[in-house]
């Protein structure tokens, strides 16, 4: 038995096609946790038959139901059901390495009263679509510098952390108010910010690392964007007081002549080109810069052009 209990905590909407592999991995660490939550959000599809058929090779999993209320209702029921005093969240679609969660664990019993968010990158399946290796590619360097220092500690700078895998003790993620449950998207930022805010460490492991499995085209990333950045926006409305600091000198007036830059790649033709991968003639430093650009544009600056 561990020297504190561990709650392990997945969230899942419609996950059957991939619980599998996170659920596989899992059941041959059940040394590692002292129990496994996972919290389906109303799904219609076979989740809770796939679980089930689990419970025989992991007698530690635990199912809770509940109607869809979105990702950081979820999270808050399973960590309210927790029976931890460390609580260790994955998303359905992850694949941690065997270290992660004994990296998590041994992170807290040196530095307690802190957040913990692990390495991550993307699983490129066999046959991915051309955006999957530009979301490695553009996670390289930051991989890189977090593997070359295996641990950081968040400054004003880089505030974060990703809910997909991340730690907490229980006490402090019920003072600091749990995730925020009116927001949609953005919620492990603002977790990470009110905790940042009242003092509390927060750093980045590269040990505890996890992969994304997450068969994804450029379409379905670029709406995912949309709502990162509307996120973002929703949080400067809701609580100006607390995020004036953190965005306000971040936030950069467009100039005009930008403006038609960007528009510019706004047109369908970008994003047709990239989903149907036409643009692999390119050499790839250009076309990454290019999905960049696509990205910025639609995401970011002209969010509601169709």
């Amino acid at each position: 038995m561990l020297e504190e209990h561990v709650s392990v905590i997945i969230p899942t909407y419609n996950g059957a096609h991939k619980l599998s592999g996170i659920l596989n991995l899992l059941k041959d660490r059940s040394d590692q946790f002292d129990e496994l939550i996972v919290v389906v959000d109303g799904s219609t599809d076979n989740t809770i038959e796939l679980l089930e058929s689990f419970q025989s090779s992991i007698p530690k999993l635990k199912i809770i139901q509940q109607q869809n209320q979105g990702r950081a209702v979820v999270r808050n029921t399973g960590a309210r059901e927790a029976q931890g005093k460390l609580l260790i969240f994955f998303d359905d679609d992850m694949l941690p390495e065997p270290q992660c969660i004994n990296t998590h664990i041994s992170h807290h019993s040196k530095i307690p009263g802190s957040l913990l968010s692990g390495g991550l990158s993307e699983f490129v399946s066999s046959k991915p679509h051309e955006i999957q290796h530009y979301r490695v590619w553009s996670r390289t360097q930051w991989n890189q510098t977090l593997k070359k220092a295996r641990e950081i500690i968040c400054t004003e700078t880089n505030i974060g952390i990703s809910a997909a895998n991340f730690s907490i003790p229980k006490q402090l993620f019920e003072d600091i108010g749990m995730f925020n449950e009116n927001l949609t998207d953005g919620e492990d930022f603002d977790l990470a910010y009110r905790a940042y805010r009242l003092g509390h460490p927060i750093y980045l492991n590269y040990d505890a690392f996890a992969w994304h499995n997450d068969d994804i085209d450029f379409i379905k990333y670029l709406s995912r964007t949309r709502e990162c950045w509307a996120a973002s926006k929703l949080l400067q409305k809701k609580n100006p007081e607390l995020y004036i600091d953190y965005y306000k000198p971040r936030e950069k007036q467009l100039k005009s002549y930008r403006k038609y830059f960007y528009f510019f790649f706004t047109f369908r033709f970008w994003t047709k080109a990239i989903q149907k991968n036409k643009l692999l003639f390119l050499p790839q430093k250009i076309r990454y810069k290019l999905y960049d650009i696509v990205i910025l544009a639609n995401a970011a600056y002209f969010p509601h052009k169709v």
